[in-house]
């Protein structure tokens, strides 16, 4: 999963790829959203699109503050990181094992 943005179009998106099911989507989001919402988008649509499957999953992403702020509670209520924490917490109690990996932009993936 990525999130990106470009300043210089400016154009801002997401994109999540699952190899197992081969399923790619991408998503134009608006041009003036932040790179922290669109990296927490694609988590968030890679996590709705596990639901289906039922598998132990890694979700890589480049982006280290992502990854902080769903490791622990915000102080600041952000809609997108509660939402997944929602969706990580509901699948973990079925029995899910999901690990959230950073990697440095993602080198050798």
């Amino acid at each position: 999963m990525d999130g990106s943005h470009c300043p210089v179009t400016p154009s801002t998106g997401a994109a999540i790829y699952i190899p197992n099911t081969g399923i790619t989507k991408t998503w134009k989001l608006p041009c003036d959203t932040h790179i922290t919402t669109a990296e927490l988008f694609a988590i968030q649509q890679a996590v709705v699109h596990l639901i289906s499957a039922h598998f132990t999953t890694v979700i890589y992403t480049d982006f280290r503050s992502s990854l902080h702020l769903l490791s622990r509670h915000p102080s600041t209520s952000i809609t997108l990181v509660y939402s997944i924490q929602r969706l990580l917490l509901s699948l973990q109690s079925q029995g899910w094992e999901i690990v959230l990996q950073w990697v440095p932009s993602y080198s050798n993936i």
